[in-house]
């Protein structure tokens, strides 16, 4: 991430998300040390060491960024405007494959850590505990909806099916006549 696109982040974090700074750390120092930890996979120790905190004032600082992030989500993460087709589409060669098609659905596991007495269900092929996300992104490449937090072994399609389902989950269906590519368990599927 460039400078200015870390400033404008702190930025819409305080302007829009209430964070602040302390007399012992400031806002961009916050950030940091959430965007170190997420994107890195470090552990609070690594933090601690690197921002030269204590372990418990890198967690307090991590999860008040994390909540702030977690309720500006919801402005964040919004279905487009599909009246627009994105120009790399407009007038491609693939044009005529993704006719009306307004974006794309996949799954994705991400390492989890689950207490050892729930770890059977997140459990994956490979023996680590993660959790399965379900994204839908616009052709501009912006996620426009985002599930998380099903078990590892929880299948796309079941995930997908019942997030659909539920009107609480505020799945953006695609207008009539278009449609979501999607690739589950092998095969193309379009949903409409």
């Amino acid at each position: 991430m460039d400078k200015d696109t870390f400033l404008a982040l702190c930025e819409e974090l305080k302007q829009n998300g209430g964070l602040k700074s302390t007399t012992r750390v400031t806002v961009e120092e916050k950030v940091a040390i959430f965007l170190k930890t997420i994107g890195h996979a470090n552990d609070f120790r690594d933090i601690a060491e690197r921002f030269q905190h204590s372990t418990t004032t890198i967690s307090k600082y991590f999860d008040k960024v994390l909540k702030v992030v977690v309720k500006l989500a919801n402005k964040i993460i919004v279905p487009p405007n599909f009246d627009n087709v994105p120009d790399k589409i407009v007038g491609s060669r693939h044009d005529p494959y993704f006719k009306d098609c307004i974006g794309a659905i996949d799954g994705v596991h991400i390492d989890a850590s689950v207490p050892t007495a729930e770890q059977i269900p997140y459990r994956g092929r490979k023996a680590t505990t993660n959790q399965t996300v379900v994204c839908v992104c616009s052709f501009d490449m912006l996620f426009t909806f985002v599930v998380a937090g099903w078990e590892g072994t929880t299948n796309d399609a079941r995930i997908l099916s019942e997030t659909v389902s539920n009107p609480d989950n505020k799945f953006p269906m695609p207008p009539r006549g278009t449609y979501y590519c999607l690739y589950i368990n092998k095969s193309h599927v379009i949903i409409y």
